[in-house]
């Protein structure tokens, strides 16, 4: 059981015995020491495999409201803690997903003021990978990701990061930083901060990160597992009316299915 002092919103079982409640308090003084501060509403937690009770990293989580619109959207880091920060009061769900895993989604999580910081716990039940599904032809993303942008992706200056060369460098162990720079666009530099790398165009600001739509935080790093992305799109500054300022997007498998 957890101490009574860390309310928590169990999200598909309770914490079982061998969690003994130091543990649980331990986990939580670390995630709020190493995430964003905890001003204004956010619901973060820890990422767990059903079967093995070990933490999972790199899930993809996002928090949807009750029209089952996404709110934020965030990835698990190496230990599984994540950390979802609420547009304001309301009723929300996680949804999450990780190859090899069930697709999940949560009950109903109520954020009541703008302090609040709810604790869940994700529990994910493994499943086989079905292979016949996640190949998706480029005519298929191409549209769904014209449908987002409001232009067909081939025509953008940067040529959309397919599949295939997401999953080479995957394979290798590269990451997302690893796979932009390897397409060596011009005028494009990657820096290292605090809070993550920073995508660079002619020496202007960060660019945006969005994943499947909607923006990543600054204030919440994201380390995305290159076998969980089917493609990636990157919109320099005045290419497109609805990002003028530019974009990295991240549109993940489940997504282009």
């Amino acid at each position: 059981m957890r101490a009574g002092s860390l309310e928590a919103v169990r999200v598909g079982r309770q914490c079982v015995s061998r969690r003994a409640a130091w543990e649980c308090l331990a986990c939580g003084v670390l995630m709020l020491g190493t995430s964003a501060p905890v001003a204004g509403q956010a619901v973060e937690g820890r990422v767990w495999d059903a079967r093995s009770d070990r933490p999972v990293p790199n899930v993809l989580l996002r928090l949807v409201d009750e029209a089952g619109a996404n709110r934020s959207a965030t990835a698990a880091d190496s230990a599984g803690r994540f950390r979802l920060p609420a547009p304001g009061p309301g009723t929300f769900r996680i949804r999450a997903e990780q190859l090899g895993y069930q697709p999940y989604e949560g009950p109903r999580i109520d954020v009541a003021d703008s302090s609040e910081v709810r604790r869940v716990e994700v529990v994910l039940r493994p499943a086989p990978i079905e292979l016949r599904g996640l190949e998706v032809s480029a005519e298929q993303v191409d549209s769904r990701v014209r449908g987002m942008l409001g232009i067909n992706p081939s025509r953008l200056r940067v040529r959309p990061i397919r599949s295939a060369t997401i999953q080479d460098y995957a394979m290798r162990g590269s990451s997302l930083p690893d796979l932009i720079r390897g397409q060596q666009i011009p005028s494009m530099e990657i820096l290292r901060t605090r809070d993550g790398p920073c995508y660079q165009h002619r020496g202007r600001g960060c660019l945006p990160v969005y994943l499947d739509g909607t923006r990543l935080s600054r204030s919440s790093p994201i380390g995305v597992s290159l076998d969980m992305i089917g493609t990636v799109v990157i919109v320099l500054p005045n290419e497109v009316i609805a990002h003028p300022e530019g974009a990295v997007h991240l549109y993940s498998v489940g997504f282009l299915r």
